[in-house]
């Protein structure tokens, strides 16, 4: 945004709206205290606003919206709110009658970073982005597409999607990993057992009673056998078949090995 106030597009305009304002403030009706002319939104030039987005304010006035860089603060007579804009309004909560001529504070965006999102609690309105807040003191709206969201809930959801992306880089890896060790030739049994070690007891190992993994009762040559079955390529039933004839105990290794 060009902030060039001497620019005469910007003087001429600025004119114009204070002669359309009645040369008063908008916002307390004072048309004796110095007067400015206040963006509600900016695009592009300050001159290139069209004069709905521009109101009079006095120093006073202007001054008490805080500074604003991002604008989407304003005055609004209460009876000129569109519904359709209306995201929530504190003056119901004051349970007292308000007039229809009463000026309500419009909060369309946080005027300090530009966000939407806000949180409110203990008469306090604050930007979830940058902790930009007010006191909600004044009679004071939000306008769309400013919107309240639960802190809680906006932390939940921040929280979840954080560990969705880390799910989804670990599975990434995970597969780029599963990759790599078939180019170099182990076959998804090897791998399996590499990856997930605590969901199969090696061929030759046995939990003991308390259950800690200790060595079983075959030896070398028998564990050297059925890891040779087992890595060859055969399929399930024809492994079973050549290991009929091994000890008990050899079977018993291959059922907790969870072939």
């Amino acid at each position: 945004m060009q902030n060039d106030y001497s620019d005469p597009r910007w003087q001429k305009l600025r004119l114009n709206v204070m002669d359309r304002d009645n040369w008063r403030c908008v916002a307390c009706g004072d048309a004796t205290a110095t007067l400015h002319v206040h963006h509600k939104r900016y695009c592009g030039k300050i001159w290139d606003s069209p004069p709905e987005d521009l109101q009079t304010l006095c120093n006073v006035c202007h001054a008490a919206l805080g500074t604003h860089p991002k604008a989407g603060v304003w005055y609004e007579v209460i009876s000129k709110i569109k519904p359709e804009v209306l995201v929530a309004d504190n003056w119901r909560e004051l349970k007292k009658e308000v007039r229809e001529d009463a000026v309500a504070f419009a909060v369309c965006n946080c005027p300090q970073c530009g966000s939407h999102q806000f949180g409110s609690q203990n008469r306090l309105l604050n930007c979830l982005s940058c902790g930009w807040s007010m006191e909600l003191t004044h009679y004071t709206f939000l306008h769309k597409p400013a919107t309240i969201v639960d802190p809680e809930r906006e932390r939940a959801r921040l929280e979840a999607e954080d560990r969705e992306r880390k799910r989804a880089s670990a599975f990434g890896t995970m597969k780029t990993w599963i990759r790599k060790c078939r180019d170099f030739g182990f076959t998804d049994e090897q791998i399996w057992s590499a990856a997930f070690p605590e969901q199969a007891v090696p061929i030759g190992y046995r939990f003991d009673g308390g259950g800690l993994l200790s060595a079983g009762d075959l030896s070398d040559d028998e564990v050297q056998k059925i890891r040779a079955y087992l890595t060859s390529g055969m399929s399930f039933r024809d492994v079973v078949f050549e290991i009929a004839s091994l000890s008990p105990a050899g079977r018993d290794a291959l059922v907790r090995s969870g072939y």
